[in-house]
């Protein structure tokens, strides 16, 4: 919708989202958050990061889209925060590289 617009958001509010997404999700300190979306933006930094930390949970950070598969298999994360743009991305990576070890094997 044009050039992006910066928001201001109170403490109220990062507050808020914060604890509406550990309710959400059911955030306890057995789960582990998978992030593979850049930090500069609110929604990973406090759906992602900020809730992970007030829920005491480990938190799994991975920006390069051609690390994403190995790195899921490593962190086994019981959580993936994403966008449903990315998704497919990653599940094609992780198809291509399915595909070339059953060929291989």
């Amino acid at each position: 919708t044009g050039r992006p617009k910066g928001v201001m958001l109170s403490h109220r509010n990062l507050s808020s989202n914060v604890r509406a997404v550990i309710d959400a999700a059911a955030l306890t300190t057995d789960d582990a958050v998978f992030v593979v979306l850049p930090l500069y933006h609110a929604f990973p930094l406090t759906a992602g990061c900020l809730s992970a930390i007030a829920a005491g949970v480990t938190i799994e950070l991975e920006s390069q889209p051609a690390r994403v598969s190995s790195r899921l298999r490593q962190a086994r994360p019981t959580v993936i925060l994403g966008v449903p743009a990315r998704y497919p991305t990653m599940l094609g990576r992780s198809a291509a590289r399915h595909e070339a070890d059953g060929a291989a094997g």
